[in-house]
Protein backbone atom coordinates (compact mmCIF):
# COMPACT_ATOMS: atom_id res chain seq x y z
CA UNK A 1 0.00 0.00 0.00
CA UNK A 2 1.12 3.54 -0.73
CA UNK A 3 1.38 4.65 2.89
CA UNK A 4 3.59 1.73 3.98
CA UNK A 5 6.99 3.32 4.59
CA UNK A 6 8.93 0.31 5.84
CA UNK A 7 8.14 -3.39 5.70
CA UNK A 8 10.02 -6.51 6.73
CA UNK A 9 8.71 -9.91 5.66
CA UNK A 10 10.27 -13.10 7.09
CA UNK A 11 13.67 -11.39 7.37
CA UNK A 12 16.51 -13.45 8.79
CA UNK A 13 20.21 -12.96 9.42
CA UNK A 14 22.94 -15.40 10.40
CA UNK A 15 26.67 -14.92 10.87
CA UNK A 16 29.57 -17.32 10.17
CA UNK A 17 30.71 -19.32 13.18
CA UNK A 18 33.73 -21.44 12.43
CA UNK A 19 34.05 -23.88 9.54
CA UNK A 20 30.78 -24.25 7.60
CA UNK A 21 28.73 -23.16 10.58
CA UNK A 22 26.48 -20.17 11.01
CA UNK A 23 24.73 -18.71 14.02
CA UNK A 24 21.20 -17.32 13.49
CA UNK A 25 20.68 -13.88 15.04
CA UNK A 26 17.39 -12.80 13.45
CA UNK A 27 14.72 -15.36 12.56
CA UNK A 28 11.79 -14.57 10.25
CA UNK A 29 11.17 -11.03 11.52
CA UNK A 30 8.07 -9.37 10.07
CA UNK A 31 6.54 -5.96 10.76
CA UNK A 32 5.55 -2.83 8.88
CA UNK A 33 5.33 0.91 9.54
CA UNK A 34 2.89 3.34 7.99
CA UNK A 35 3.58 7.02 7.53
CA UNK A 36 3.85 8.72 10.91
CA UNK A 37 4.17 5.50 12.95
CA UNK A 38 6.54 5.32 15.91
CA UNK A 39 7.52 1.67 16.36
CA UNK A 40 9.87 0.44 19.08
CA UNK A 41 11.70 -2.87 19.25
CA UNK A 42 12.37 -4.04 22.80
CA UNK A 43 14.19 -7.13 23.98
CA UNK A 44 17.23 -8.40 25.89
CA UNK A 45 20.81 -7.75 24.85
CA UNK A 46 21.69 -9.95 21.91
CA UNK A 47 18.10 -10.47 20.81
CA UNK A 48 18.68 -9.04 17.32
CA UNK A 49 17.44 -5.44 17.61
CA UNK A 50 20.61 -3.77 16.36
CA UNK A 51 21.06 -6.38 13.62
CA UNK A 52 17.59 -5.53 12.29
CA UNK A 53 18.33 -1.81 12.17
CA UNK A 54 21.65 -2.43 10.42
CA UNK A 55 20.00 -4.60 7.79
CA UNK A 56 17.41 -1.92 7.08
CA UNK A 57 20.05 0.77 6.47
CA UNK A 58 22.21 -1.58 4.42
CA UNK A 59 25.12 -2.12 6.81
CA UNK A 60 24.34 -5.85 6.95
CA UNK A 61 23.06 -8.05 4.14
CA UNK A 62 20.02 -10.06 5.07
CA UNK A 63 20.26 -13.85 4.88
CA UNK A 64 16.62 -14.27 3.89
CA UNK A 65 13.32 -12.47 3.57
CA UNK A 66 12.31 -9.15 2.03
CA UNK A 67 12.91 -5.56 3.18
CA UNK A 68 11.15 -2.72 1.37
CA UNK A 69 11.47 1.00 2.07
CA UNK A 70 9.06 3.47 0.42
CA UNK A 71 7.77 0.44 -1.47
CA UNK A 72 11.16 -0.15 -3.06
CA UNK A 73 13.88 -2.75 -2.41
CA UNK A 74 15.98 -1.64 0.55
CA UNK A 75 19.15 -1.79 -1.59
CA UNK A 76 17.77 0.98 -3.83
CA UNK A 77 20.13 3.92 -3.39
CA UNK A 78 17.39 6.42 -4.16
CA UNK A 79 15.80 5.79 -0.75
CA UNK A 80 18.96 6.54 1.24
CA UNK A 81 18.59 10.31 1.12
CA UNK A 82 15.16 9.94 2.69
CA UNK A 83 16.42 8.06 5.77
CA UNK A 84 18.05 9.34 8.96
CA UNK A 85 20.06 6.87 11.04
CA UNK A 86 21.40 6.99 14.59
CA UNK A 87 23.61 3.98 15.44
CA UNK A 88 23.86 2.62 18.97
CA UNK A 89 27.50 3.75 19.22
CA UNK A 90 28.50 6.95 17.46
CA UNK A 91 31.97 7.52 16.03
CA UNK A 92 32.83 11.06 14.94
CA UNK A 93 36.06 12.76 13.79
CA UNK A 94 37.55 13.77 17.17
CA UNK A 95 39.35 16.83 15.81
CA UNK A 96 36.20 18.58 14.56
CA UNK A 97 33.67 20.63 16.46
CA UNK A 98 30.00 19.64 16.30
CA UNK A 99 29.26 22.56 13.98
CA UNK A 100 32.10 21.60 11.62
CA UNK A 101 30.96 17.98 11.54
CA UNK A 102 27.32 18.82 10.84
CA UNK A 103 28.26 21.27 8.09
CA UNK A 104 30.25 18.45 6.48
CA UNK A 105 27.23 16.14 6.67
CA UNK A 106 25.05 18.87 5.18
CA UNK A 107 27.50 19.25 2.30
CA UNK A 108 26.88 15.59 1.43
CA UNK A 109 23.28 16.61 0.79
CA UNK A 110 24.54 19.19 -1.73
CA UNK A 111 23.59 22.13 0.48
CA UNK A 112 25.23 25.45 -0.16
CA UNK A 113 27.69 26.71 2.43
CA UNK A 114 25.14 29.14 3.82
CA UNK A 115 22.37 26.51 3.93
CA UNK A 116 24.70 24.05 5.66
CA UNK A 117 25.64 26.67 8.24
CA UNK A 118 21.98 27.45 8.93
CA UNK A 119 20.98 23.78 9.08
CA UNK A 120 23.83 23.02 11.47
CA UNK A 121 22.86 25.87 13.78
CA UNK A 122 19.20 24.83 13.89
CA UNK A 123 19.96 21.18 14.63
CA UNK A 124 22.56 21.95 17.30
CA UNK A 125 20.02 24.13 19.07
CA UNK A 126 17.41 21.36 18.90
CA UNK A 127 19.72 18.93 20.70
CA UNK A 128 21.13 21.44 23.16
CA UNK A 129 24.64 21.67 21.73
CA UNK A 130 24.47 25.23 20.44
CA UNK A 131 27.32 27.28 21.84
CA UNK A 132 29.51 24.21 22.46
CA UNK A 133 32.81 24.89 20.69
CA UNK A 134 34.98 22.08 22.08
CA UNK A 135 36.27 19.29 19.87
CA UNK A 136 34.15 16.16 19.58
CA UNK A 137 37.02 14.08 20.92
CA UNK A 138 36.37 15.33 24.46
CA UNK A 139 32.59 14.81 24.36
CA UNK A 140 30.87 12.69 26.97
CA UNK A 141 28.70 9.75 25.88
CA UNK A 142 25.57 11.86 26.26
CA UNK A 143 26.97 14.72 24.19
CA UNK A 144 27.98 12.29 21.45
CA UNK A 145 24.47 10.84 21.47
CA UNK A 146 22.98 14.33 21.09
CA UNK A 147 25.25 15.01 18.13
CA UNK A 148 24.21 11.67 16.67
CA UNK A 149 20.58 12.70 16.94
CA UNK A 150 21.36 15.94 15.14
CA UNK A 151 23.13 14.25 12.22
CA UNK A 152 20.26 11.76 11.88
CA UNK A 153 17.93 14.68 11.14
CA UNK A 154 20.01 16.35 8.43
CA UNK A 155 18.01 16.62 5.22
CA UNK A 156 14.58 16.33 6.91
CA UNK A 157 14.32 12.53 6.53
CA UNK A 158 10.94 10.86 6.10
CA UNK A 159 12.08 7.73 7.96
CA UNK A 160 14.29 7.93 11.04
CA UNK A 161 15.91 4.82 12.53
CA UNK A 162 17.43 5.16 15.99
CA UNK A 163 19.24 2.42 17.90
CA UNK A 164 19.11 3.06 21.68
CA UNK A 165 18.71 6.85 21.28
CA UNK A 166 18.19 7.39 25.04
CA UNK A 167 21.33 5.55 26.11
CA UNK A 168 23.69 7.95 27.88
CA UNK A 169 21.32 10.91 27.98
CA UNK A 170 20.89 12.80 31.24
CA UNK A 171 17.42 14.00 32.35
CA UNK A 172 17.77 17.20 30.32
CA UNK A 173 18.76 15.17 27.29
CA UNK A 174 15.79 12.85 27.78
CA UNK A 175 13.48 15.86 27.94
CA UNK A 176 15.00 17.19 24.70
CA UNK A 177 14.46 13.80 23.10
CA UNK A 178 10.81 13.75 24.13
CA UNK A 179 10.36 17.19 22.59
CA UNK A 180 12.09 16.01 19.43
CA UNK A 181 9.77 12.99 19.22
CA UNK A 182 6.76 15.31 19.53
CA UNK A 183 8.08 17.33 16.58
CA UNK A 184 8.63 14.24 14.46
CA UNK A 185 5.15 12.91 15.22
CA UNK A 186 3.61 16.26 14.35
CA UNK A 187 5.43 16.20 10.99
CA UNK A 188 4.28 12.60 10.35
CA UNK A 189 7.85 11.36 10.21
CA UNK A 190 8.02 7.57 10.51
CA UNK A 191 10.29 6.38 13.32
CA UNK A 192 11.77 2.99 14.16
CA UNK A 193 13.77 2.78 17.34
CA UNK A 194 15.13 0.33 19.89
CA UNK A 195 15.23 0.95 23.62
CA UNK A 196 15.56 -0.69 27.04
CA UNK A 197 13.80 2.19 28.82
CA UNK A 198 10.27 0.84 28.80
CA UNK A 199 8.74 3.73 30.74
CA UNK A 200 10.04 6.18 28.14
CA UNK A 201 8.91 3.93 25.30
CA UNK A 202 5.34 4.18 26.55
CA UNK A 203 5.46 7.96 26.29
CA UNK A 204 6.01 8.24 22.56
CA UNK A 205 5.54 4.86 20.81
CA UNK A 206 2.46 3.82 18.88
CA UNK A 207 3.39 0.14 18.74
CA UNK A 208 5.99 -2.08 20.39
CA UNK A 209 7.49 -5.29 19.07
CA UNK A 210 8.95 -7.70 21.62
CA UNK A 211 11.92 -9.62 20.26
CA UNK A 212 13.50 -12.66 21.92
CA UNK A 213 16.32 -14.79 20.51
CA UNK A 214 15.90 -13.23 17.08
CA UNK A 215 12.14 -13.69 16.84
CA UNK A 216 9.43 -11.07 17.29
CA UNK A 217 7.19 -12.95 19.70
CA UNK A 218 4.53 -10.31 20.28
CA UNK A 219 3.43 -6.91 19.01
CA UNK A 220 1.18 -4.55 20.97
CA UNK A 221 -0.43 -1.18 20.47
CA UNK A 222 0.42 1.09 23.38
CA UNK A 223 -3.12 2.41 23.69
CA UNK A 224 -4.52 -1.12 24.02
CA UNK A 225 -1.77 -2.47 26.29
CA UNK A 226 -2.35 0.26 28.89
CA UNK A 227 -5.82 -1.13 29.52
CA UNK A 228 -4.50 -4.44 30.83
CA UNK A 229 -0.91 -4.14 32.07
CA UNK A 230 2.21 -2.01 32.06
CA UNK A 231 4.79 -2.44 29.34
CA UNK A 232 7.34 -3.45 31.98
CA UNK A 233 5.13 -6.22 33.39
CA UNK A 234 4.39 -7.50 29.90
CA UNK A 235 8.09 -7.47 29.05
CA UNK A 236 8.99 -9.44 32.18
CA UNK A 237 6.31 -12.05 31.52
CA UNK A 238 7.42 -12.52 27.91
CA UNK A 239 11.15 -12.61 28.53
CA UNK A 240 11.22 -14.79 31.65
Amino acid sequence: MADIILSLSEVSKSFPLGWKRRIPVVKAASFSLRRGDVYTLVGPNGSGKTTITKMIVGLYRRTGGVIRIFNRPYQDQSVRRRIGYLPEICFFPPFLTAAQFLRTVCALYNMSREAARECSAVLLKRVGLDGVSTRIGVYSKGMSKRLGLAQALVGNPELVIMDEPLDGLDPVGVALFRSLMDELKEKKVTVLLTSHLLHEVEQFSDRVGFIKEGTIIKEVTIHDSRRTTTLTDLYLSLMS
